[in-house]
């Protein structure tokens, strides 16, 4: 009898663990943009940078804050909670987008993770359909999100990953990233605090 049960525990877990997730596809911003303002949301939507900039520039606040993660990196689930707690105390919204490929294992854990801890919509970045077995062309094409948000500040010699963030201006522009800087977060939030005083 314990044997049986033993089986049935393991089917159970197994079949969560393959349980995967689809993220939608942003169908109207306006709605995408009263779930963030009312936090009504823990869904998970496909974005680029060209959707991005769109839900920037039609969002009434002049602050954004975009940080990229994934559920399996550790510094970005340490950091996460600090960068919750920064956006949410200076009432900014908050974009979370994460590498991960779209109706994936991977995914699924990740919008798991994210909506226990917040409830704002999360977004996924379209990899133009690189497939998974093409990590390296997926991550290349990350870096053209990365690169179209830091501009002049990017650098072609360094590969962008998790935990980055910046933060942009009502027009999508950038005003501050944690690239090159130390003692990051502490910087942003005096970085956030000078622009409201200016505002």
């Amino acid at each position: 009898m314990n044997y049986l049960k033993y089986i049935i525990v393991f089917f159970c877990a197994n079949t969560m663990l393959a349980q995967t997730y689809k993220a939608e596809s942003i169908g109207s911003f306006k709605n995408v943009i009263e779930q963030i303002r009312d936090s009504t949301s823990t869904a998970t939507y496909t974005i680029t940078e060209n959707e991005l900039d769109q839900l920037i520039k039609e969002s009434p606040p002049s602050l954004h804050l975009v940080y990229v993660f994934a559920s399996w990196c550790s510094p970005c689930m340490e950091k996460l909670p600090k960068i919750i707690k920064i956006a949410e105390s200076n009432k900014i919204p908050l974009y979370i987008i994460m590498q991960e490929e779209n109706d994936s294992k991977r995914l699924y854990r990740a919008n798991k993770v994210l909506s226990e801890k917040i409830n704002i919509p999360s977004y996924v970045y379209d990899f133009d359909n690189i497939n998974s077995g093409r990590f390296r062309k997926r991550t290349q094409s990350f870096q053209k999100f990365i690169q179209h948000y830091l501009k002049e500040e990017y650098d072609p010699g360094f590969t962008y990953g998790f935990t980055n963030f910046f933060l942009l201006d009502k027009n999508a522009d950038l005003i501050f990233s944690n690239k090159k800087v130390s003692h990051q977060l502490d910087n942003l939030v005096k970085i956030i605090k000078n622009h409201k005083n200016q505002s």
